[in-house]
């Protein structure tokens, strides 16, 4: 049922986890684990002695490494063609709601509902260091974060327990008959039209007398708010179409009265 979701880790330092990782996605129907420079040897028998009857999702797993990271830029470009291949990517947090950096506010897991998606989608959850987690950098990679919440006094997780916390939750979500009506019944705005609705507001961001690093704020803050909402395919279109007027209008104030005068805006 979610095996469209493939579990992606980064930096793993303890066999164990990684070990316990492939036995809680066995658990939900997941077969598809990537390692990117772990740290620890998923092969080890420590690893398969966590994994009980998931070995074969361990034997089965892909293990990329760059011998040498001399340059940040070399490691974020291939990550980034790591994860181009899925439709959507999303990260994981520990930080809370008071985490200050706009560039990535994460989203609540109960906030998030994974009927958004198609099954023919190809989805990368991606899980950070156990020590310090998926850095700022690495998270720019991401279109969704998600934090599981938590008591305040000890947020971090046990890896291989957030794992499994958060495909229990996708996992209840399939499995409900209401979300499966729901998902049937209304017609959802897919990545692509997100994206294609995100280069119209850019344009019109670009547009506005706005400092640069301003106009890079607003164009953050946009995507944030599409990243946390679920977008109808006519609401889509909607703000789409109202962008696309406001384009019209500045690149040629007089058009504004002709439209209301003929009723021709289309």
């Amino acid at each position: 049922m979610l095996n469209f979701i493939s579990i992606v880790l980064i930096g793993s330092e303890n066999a164990g986890n990684i070990g316990a990782v492939a036995r809680v996605m066995k658990n939900f129907g997941l077969s598809n684990l990537i390692l990117i420079n772990p740290l620890a040897d998923p092969q080890s028998n420590t690893a398969f002695g966590f994994a009980m009857h998931a070995k074969d999702v361990l034997q089965n797993a892909e293990i990329y490494s760059i011998p040498s990271i001399s340059s940040n830029d070399m490691y974020h470009q291939y990550l980034d063609e790591k994860l181009k291949s899925f439709n959507v990517v999303i990260g994981t947090t520990a930080k809370g709601i008071t985490y200050k950096n706009i560039h990535r506010m994460p989203v609540f897991l109960t906030e998030f509902s994974i009927n958004q998606f198609s099954q023919q989608d190809r989805i990368a959850l991606v899980f950070g260091r156990e020590s310090t987690g998926l850095t700022n950098e690495e998270l720019q990679h991401m279109d969704f974060l998600l934090r599981i919440p938590t008591d305040d006094i000890y947020p971090t997780l046990n890896l291989s327990h957030a794992v499994g916390i958060i495909l229990s939750h996708f996992f209840f979500q399939q499995s409900s008959n209401l979300q499966q009506q729901i998902r049937q019944n209304v017609n959802l705005a897919k990545q692509s039209d997100k994206d294609l609705l995100l280069e119209k507001i850019s344009q019109v961001i670009n547009a506005t007398p706005l400092a640069d690093f301003r106009q890079k704020r607003t164009l953050t803050a946009f995507k944030n708010i599409l990243g946390r909402a679920i977008v109808t395919q006519k609401e889509f279109e909607y703000l789409r179409n109202f962008f696309r007027k406001i384009l019209q209008v500045y690149e040629n104030p007089d058009i504004y009265e002709a439209i209301h005068e003929n009723e021709t805006f289309k």
